[in-house]
């Protein structure tokens, strides 16, 4: 038995994870495929889908919605019938309004009234079923802003709710990260900084999303600042691979680099590269740091 590692890209998530499998080398991604068709056999996810009939509401107006329970990589409606359970929360997370509703075979046509006196602000429905809240599913959880406006102007979102996504899944110290910043601020120029205050770069948001570049330091802390709001990037590790993804112009390929340290346990490590899609397969090689510490992939999509 020899041990080799993954380096697993999510066609879903586009988010790149890391962790590590015992399996014979000749048959490690047919090993590999067995086990996720088992999995998914097993554990086939239910998620929610909400249409609405407008952008926007008022204090007092009825949402009108179509719910659809789908299963699984085929989107399968779910048959037979399931609890749906409406949760509607402000930014501290306090619950406003809840409703149950009944979901035969994956589909329901409902309505929400909303609460009278609701000021003007941005809410978040949650919409689960009993199945995922008994399973623990919190992924498969539906979420979705919900505009609450108002005679006057609009209020704006006072908790940016700021949420750090390092692309390839952790931090390495000493090596270039990408990070991917998500935020309910719409339209802003953020900043990484340090513990003490001093400027690493500003970078942009639109429609809520940005994205910097960091050399992280050992020991050091940094944190982002959105409109004079603060969240701590997570700690950077001493070892690590530095992943990054970006598709070519003519959209039928996407680059891969990763990076690895000079002394790093990674350089003489085997290691496989897999793209999965819907619970697929769809590529897969292998690479290694041994000669090189940077690796450039192009993966057919």
């Amino acid at each position: 038995m020899r041990k080799i590692h993954i380096l697993l890209i999510s066609a879903v998530l586009l988010i790149p994870s890391l962790f590590g499998a015992w399996v014979a080398e000749p048959d490690f991604i047919q090993n590999l495929q067995l086990k996720l068709d088992l999995f998914y056999k097993v554990n086939r996810p239910a998620k929610i889908y909400m249409t609405f009939n407008q952008p926007k509401y008022a204090a007092g107006d009825t949402a009108f919605f179509t719910l659809h329970l789908r299963l699984g990589p085929d989107q399968a409606l779910v048959s037979g019938k399931q609890i749906i359970n409406l949760r509607l929360v402000d930014l501290n997370q306090t619950l406003l309004l809840y409703n149950r509703i009944a979901c035969d075979n994956g589909v329901v046509n409902g309505q929400l009234i909303f609460p009278g006196d609701l000021p003007p602000d941005i809410y978040t429905l949650i919409a689960y079923s009993d199945e995922m809240a008994q399973r623990q599913v919190l992924p498969s959880y539906f979420h979705r802003s919900i505009i609450i406006s108002g005679e006057k102007e609009f209020l704006p979102v006072q908790n940016k709710d700021i949420q750090l996504f390092p692309e390839g899944g952790t931090l390495v110290a000493g090596l270039e990260n990408k990070v991917v910043v998500s935020t309910t601020q719409k339209e802003s120029v953020a900043s990484v900084i340090t513990e003490s205050g001093g400027k690493i770069t500003d970078f942009k948001i639109s429609r809520g999303l940005g994205k910097f570049l960091i050399t992280p330091q050992s020991g050091e802390q940094y944190f982002i600042e959105v409109d004079g709001e603060r969240k701590k990037l997570p700690e950077s590790g001493n070892d690590g691979i530095v992943m990054r993804v970006t598709t070519a112009e003519n959209k039928e390929s996407m680059q891969v680099i990763m990076q690895s340290k000079s002394i790093s346990k990674w350089r003489t490590q085997p290691l496989y590269i897999v793209l999965n899609a819907q619970n697929k397969i769809c590529f897969s090689t292998s690479f290694s740091f041994e000669k090189d510490s940077v690796i450039s992939l192009s993966i057919p999509l």
